[in-house]
């Protein structure tokens, strides 16, 4: 642009300004690596040189219209991203605010007003309101792939986004300085460092504000659909209402009290769009919000070759392990993504079954997180309040440094065995059912597999009844058969509900399968005693332990059970109110 206006003005043609304009801007889309947002903008440019060329005027909405079916022509996936999607959202709100501005200073023409003096809108009225505009239209897709809003992103632009103009000067003259001295170059591009490093200040300062990142959680489709008619509705009531109020005033007959009245509460309202932008994106903000839960919500993650389960109340969060040895950085990509886009801040309790690297290395990351920023004041990180592990493994290794990463995040560590028992959130019941106390009968985990102390938890709610199993071997179901056959004969324990001769008629039993559907689990005896309905196997594709064993698939094959795959279905999702039961899976 600046090479266009200086042909210009040195009295060059607008087609000779317009080619030298557009070869420099072909140039700097090729240095960039020619992003979708980049060509969005060459060919919106493009549009403006020729609009000047051809004497018409450049129309902001079409010419985005325009490089939108480009793209897209070529690459009709290109939709689907993120960067894409919040290019063009800021500049269809910016085509949106020119237009209420337009209409405004029509109408203003006809009768001026205090906040359009001849025909003229204020700088900073107008700088908010774009910025608001933008906002507005962006904010759903904000919500769908990021689940958190930044409350004070307005005011953070207003601080940074003015000094840009530094930051592309200098660095345009650090790159002609460098041309003679790599020093002067260096020495030209100070301002733009001073400038960035004044951005981060500004971050880091508004990242310790209460509500920095207001977590939100990722929308429905559909709130998404009514968001955008009901914004349109307004936008499209205000621009017609000054556009047809301004010409009630052209028209002879027209002028009536009533006209001039409505025209006067529209200007009102114009006089403070700010306010009321505010208003509808805080009211937005509480819409977009996903539904609470109703019942009880069980999903199984999809971690690859390992474990995580989510539990999850209208109050109450669980997460069961999560951990995958196949998913390099499991807790930044999929387990932080998955509870933030559930709206989830904090866990209630998270349990650890054992220390395998499959079930606690997205557990680790979330609590190291939360550590890093707790040290620096922020508070975007999930926390886990409370962490529960075997008792039988305490003194080693591995649970030492989850416990000591649980109190640094400012957390509290449970160490818990066969007996631990809570009834959470409206019905929801928790019970540990496997292994046994180091103090009692157990012996010390020390020096032995992780595998046979895992954690075993059964998990009831109304006619719904889940066995969670960790990665516990046929040893250790054959030991906890014999476990819940003399409590049973002793006591009648809670194992009874599970095996009543005759139960509701809509009452689902669920087994989380052992160790993946390895071949060492799932023994006949143990699903002979247990006959479960449905059997979920968390696995990753291809992976190398042959997981899950032809054989613990032919076992579960013969029980009777609907066998379900996360390799095969994605994360499998359970829900229910206590007396009717629906799943779904990710991929059907």
């Amino acid at each position: 642009m600046a090479a266009y206006g200086l042909l210009r003005k040195a009295g060059a043609g607008y087609g000779k300004a317009a080619v030298a304009g557009s070869l420099i801007l072909m140039s700097y889309s090729v240095l960039t690596g020619a992003s979708p947002s980049v060509i969005r903008a060459f060919i919106m440019t493009l549009c403006g040189f020729l609009a000047a060329y051809l004497g018409r005027t450049y129309d902001l909405l079409s010419a985005m219209g325009l490089a939108a079916l480009m793209l897209l022509w070529n690459s009709p996936y290109l939709i689907d991203q993120a960067g894409v999607q919040l290019s063009f959202a800021a500049i269809g709100g910016i085509g949106l605010a020119k237009e209420m501005e337009e209409s405004a200073v029509s109408s203003s023409m006809a009768e001026p007003s205090p906040e359009t003096e001849c025909g003229e809108i204020h700088p900073w009225g107008q700088t908010l309101r774009l910025s608001l505009c933008m906002q507005l239209v962006s904010l759903p897709i904000i919500l769908w792939h990021f689940f958190s809003y930044p409350l004070y992103g307005i005011a953070l632009n207003l601080l940074v986004v003015p000094l840009t103009g530094v930051i592309v000067g200098t660095g345009a003259g650090g790159i002609l300085g460098s041309l003679f001295s790599i020093h002067a170059g260096t020495w030209i591009t100070g301002g733009g460092r001073a400038v960035l490093a004044w951005y981060e200040f500004c971050c880091r300062c508004f990242m310790k504000l209460p509500g920095s990142s207001l977590l939100c959680g990722r929308p429905k489709l559909w709130q998404i659909l009514v968001y955008y008619m009901v914004l349109g509705v307004i936008i499209t009531f205000v621009v017609s209402g000054y556009r047809k109020s301004a010409l009630a005033y052209r028209v002879p007959g027209w002028s009536e009290p009533a006209v001039k009245s409505g025209l006067g509460i529209l200007r009102s309202l114009y006089g403070k769009s700010e306010t009321v932008m505010v208003f509808l994106l805080l009211a937005a903000l509480t819409f977009l919000r996903p539904p609470a839960v109703r019942g009880l919500e069980v999903t199984i993650l999809d971690t690859g070759q390992g474990d995580g389960i989510c539990i999850r109340t209208k109050s109450e969060v669980i997460l069961v392990d999560g951990g995958s040895t196949d998913q390099k950085e499991l807790g930044r990509y999929r387990l932080e993504p998955f509870l933030k886009s559930m709206g989830i801040r904090q866990v209630d309790l998270a349990i650890v079954t054992h220390g395998d690297w499959d079930h606690i290395s997205g557990i680790s990351w979330l609590m190291e997180q939360k550590a890093a920023e707790k040290a620096r004041g922020a508070s975007d990180a999930v926390l886990i309040r409370k962490l529960a592990m075997p008792e039988i493994g305490k003194g080693e290794d591995v649970y030492g440094r989850l416990e000591q990463l649980c109190v640094q995040q400012g957390g509290e560590v449970l160490w818990i065995a066969r007996g631990y028992e809570e009834s959470r959130d409206a019905g929801l019941h928790l019970t540990c059912l496997y292994p046994e106390s180091a103090s009692g009968r157990g012996q010390s985990a020390s020096g032995t597999d992780r595998n046979e102390h895992s954690l075993v938890f059964c998990l009831d709610y109304g006619v719904f009844h889940m066995l969670l199993t960790g990665d516990m071997s046929a040893d250790g179901e054959k030991k906890l058969i014999a476990l819940e056959s003399e409590d049973a004969q002793n006591a009648g324990q809670i194992w009874d509900r599970w095996r009543a001769a005759m139960p509701e008629a809509n009452e689902i039993r669920i087994l989380k399968v052992a160790h993946h559907g390895s071949g060492y689990s799932s023994s006949e005896a143990f699903l002979g005693w247990m006959h479960p309905d449905y059997a979920v196997i968390s696995c990753g594709e291809k992976n190398r332990y042959g997981h899950p064993h032809p054989d613990a698939l032919k076992r579960l094959s013969d029980c009777g059970s609907e066998i379900l795959q996360t390799k095969e279905s994605g994360a499998i999702i359970w829900k229910t109110d206590g007396h009717h039961i629906t799943w779904k899976s990710w991929k059907r």
